[in-house]
């Protein structure tokens, strides 16, 4: 089900901002095109910080960050 759940997201998340916020198509798809070149850009980037700085020490600046960002909302 989680699978099939988040397989869904690229087809609903257009959906859900034109219906629930009121959105054209066109801002829609823009963020939904967005969210994709992030993805991607994240996915290259990720390899070369974790080749980088280690996996531990990502993990434990990440954690930081969250933190940090989470204790300011």
């Amino acid at each position: 089900m989680f699978r099939i759940g988040l397989g869904a997201v690229p087809f609903m998340l257009p959906l859900a901002l034109q219906e629930g916020l009121g959105m054209s198509a066109f801002q829609s798809g823009a963020i939904t095109c967005a969210s994709a070149f992030g993805g991607m850009f994240t996915r290259v980037m990720a390899s070369r910080v974790l080749r980088r700085f280690g996996f531990r020490q990502t993990l434990y600046f990440n954690a930081a960050l969250s933190g940090i960002a989470i204790a300011s909302v």
